[in-house]
């Protein structure tokens, strides 16, 4: 008797976990998405700036760079920190 009451809370309990584990599957992999997407321009950044250097510093311009690219890693960091609590 004992366990068909065990499979009453079962069944429910397997389709709950499935639904849960559909849905957390699409987002993990839309937040890796989104944070790869925001890794891309970081590097794309430095390169150019490796590319300019010399013309960057003869016109001064070393602190809007580094502004510029602390931007570029905030933006991705938040995305890092977002996937990083999603698959905790």
């Amino acid at each position: 008797m004992g366990s068909y009451f065990s499979l009453i809370a079962i069944v429910p309990a397997f389709v709950l976990y499935f639904f849960m584990q559909v849905f957390y599957r699409k987002t993990s992999i839309e937040v890796q998405r989104i944070e790869s997407v925001s890794r891309s321009p970081i590097f794309s950044h430095f390169t150019e700036t490796l590319g300019g250097v010399s013309t960057i510093r003869a016109y001064n311009l070393t602190d809007a760079f580094k502004r510029a690219s602390m931007q570029k890693v905030n933006r991705n960091t938040r995305d890092f920190y977002q996937q990083r609590y999603i698959a905790a």
